[in-house]
């Protein structure tokens, strides 16, 4: 229950009214919920905060009674001027502040209860627009330069400028007699790239057109990378991403030329310093088709030359191919000729570390010629192989055929060399010097240490002739100090003989082979079993005694019985005797 108010005091239009409520109560504070001896309606005013309190109820909780102070007032009043963002005050005139925009940059339009601010139709600004999100424009924006140049991204910042990255659209740039740079600073201080269809090509066509119009008349030029560069790396790319599938096409003049001197220039300043690539197709494409043609429709009047490396300043690498799985096919047609020229230096054929197959000739009926005016070397390097006539074609491989003095040299270095001819499955004939001639055959004719192996295939039957019939003729086989070693089965039709004294007939014998030799002793019984695996029912025996056992006399000794592969007996003439005997068995 609220506290009830003190005297009344009488009036002569409303009778009795309480006299406290009316009157405030001052204070130097705010009303707290402890100041509960007042009765409701009663005011407070904080007179150092400048604000008003109305007590609006009273209420017990545990004995204790607390107060509702409510503010009734704010200080200031009400609203009386306004200011800008730099603090200025402005007063009303008129009891009025009217907000207005700029021309041409914002407005302002009243509405009930509000005033709206906006960008006109037509904005200027004054100085520079900065957007930190999307600007984006309607289908009829134009962006003019009105006599003044139009920059965008011209700071210092490295943020990407994007334009048309999203979507499917055309977009336009330039008109007739415009130029068009890209990355054209007079000086260069950092590596440049422009891209084209750089990025992961998706699985549809794309077609980059430079001049692919009909051009009736007048001198076309194209320069990519034609400056001066005289440091730093330069790369034009094309295709230069991930190509997943497709077809793509790069076309050059690929439209209906009709007069004029057309150029298709790179690099065609005078680069003195720094490094220079041209890529085609340099990306890791993983579908489509792949295509680079040059000069591949012309008419049949119209002759077409491409030269690669023909400049004379300085010595070129020029490298065709891969070393991933792949064919590289230089193809011209009947009648016409297919020429490396040397020009006096050196052309190599498969010639790095590598192990490569290098095949010349065709696999049908033709003929290939290789002539030098001195010498010409075959070479291989360490695990190389050079197959002359390596398809199953039937047909001649003939090597020095001119009527002059030929000499032909195989596998002539100094280094450990493997010659190899008719080494394969097949049925093979090598003839060399064939001819009616006085003939001189060297093979490993050098110094080194050389290999020489003659039909020496697992698989294939294969008959070696060395010599001819001919009375008056003679075959010598030299070996040094070394062997000459005969594996198989070796059959003379004429005499053996060792013509210097003191030569030897050295045979290897031992208990299992076709010539054996052995020692055994003798039992002290009236026979001696032998073991031996090689002795045969016809065998030859020849016994001897070496060292004299239980006589004084060496017995007489006889081979008195043979079982085949198994064991050979032997009787003596003396059955005590236990004499060391050695023997020879000549099948």
């Amino acid at each position: 229950m609220g506290f009830q108010p003190g005297a009344n005091l009488y009036t002569q239009g409303f009778g009795s009214r309480p006299e406290s409520v009316e009157v405030p109560h001052l204070d130097v504070r705010a009303p707290a919920t402890t100041d509960v001896n007042y009765p409701l309606g009663k005011s407070w005013i904080d007179t150092v905060a400048q604000d008003a309190y109305i007590l609006v109820g009273l209420s017990s909780a545990g004995g204790t009674l607390a107060a509702t102070w409510v503010n009734d007032a704010v200080a200031g009043g009400a609203l009386n001027t306004l200011s800008d963002q730099s603090a200025v005050i402005v007063n009303p005139a008129s009891n009025n502040i009217q907000l207005n925009g700029t021309g041409s940059e914002i407005t302002t339009t009243a509405g009930v209860g509000e005033i709206t601010f906006s960008l006109p139709s037509t904005m200027v600004t004054p100085g520079s627009l900065q957007v930190t999100g999307l600007l984006t424009g309607d289908a009829g924006a134009t962006l003019n330069t009105a006599g003044t140049a139009i920059n965008i991204a011209t700071d210092s910042d490295t943020s990407a400028v994007n334009i048309g990255t999203t979507g499917i659209r055309t977009i336009t740039v330039g008109t007739d007699g415009s130029t068009l740079n890209l990355d054209n600073a007079a000086t260069q201080t950092n590596a440049s790239a422009v891209n084209i269809l750089s990025g992961v090509t998706p699985a549809s066509s794309q077609t980059l057109t430079i001049m692919s119009g009909v051009a009736s008349a007048g001198t076309q030029a194209v320069a990519i990378l034609g400056g001066a560069n005289t440091t730093g790396s330069q790369n034009f790319s094309v295709f230069n991403g991930a190509i997943n599938g497709a077809t793509d096409t790069i076309n050059f003049f690929n439209g209906t030329i009709a007069s004029g001197t057309n150029a298709f220039d790179l690099f065609s300043g005078a680069p003195s310093g720094g490094t220079n690539t041209v890529n085609i197709f340099a990306g890791a494409a993983t579908g489509g088709t792949n295509a680079f043609n040059l000069f591949s429709n012309n008419g049949a009047t119209h002759l077409g030359t491409v030269k690669i490396n023909t400049g004379t300043g300085a010595a070129h690498v020029l490298t065709v191919g891969s070393t991933a799985a792949g064919n590289m096919t230089f193809t011209q047609a009947s009648g016409s000729t297919f020429a490396i020229v040397g020009s006096a230096g050196t052309i190599n054929v498969g010639h790095d570390a590598a192990a490569n197959t290098i095949n010349l000739g065709s696999t049908s009926g033709g003929t290939m010629t290789i002539a030098m005016a001195t010498a010409i070397n075959v070479q291989g390097a360490v695990g190389c192989a050079i197959t002359i006539g390596a398809t199953a074609q039937t047909g001649n491989i003939v090597i020095g055929t001119s009527s002059a003095t030929n000499i032909v040299t195989v596998s002539n270095g100094a280094g450990a060399s493997t010659l190899t001819m008719a080494g394969g499955n097949g049925g093979n004939t090598v003839a060399i010097n064939g001819g009616t001639g006085t003939n001189v055959t060297q093979i490993a004719h050098g110094n080194a240490t050389n290999t020489v192996s003659i039909a020496d295939g697992a698989t294939g039957v294969n008959t070696v002739n060395i010599g001819t019939t001919n009375s008056t003729s003679t075959t010598n086989i030299k070996a040094g100090s070394g062997n000459v070693n005969v594996s198989g089965n070796t059959s003379l039709t004429g005499n053996l003989t060792l013509t210097t004294a003191g030569n030897k007939l050295l045979i290897a014998a031992t208990s299992s082979a076709t010539c054996s030799a052995g020692t055994f002793v003798l039992g002290g019984g009236a026979t001696t079993t032998v073991a031996n695996s090689a002795v045969t029912a016809n065998s030859i025996i020849f016994l001897t005694t070496q060292t004299l056992g239980t006589v004084v006399v060496a017995s007489t000794l006889a081979v008195t019985s043979i079982v085949a592969s198994t064991h050979f007996v032997v009787t003596p003439s003396v059955s005590t005797d236990t004499s060391t005997i050695a023997y020879l068995i000549i099948n």
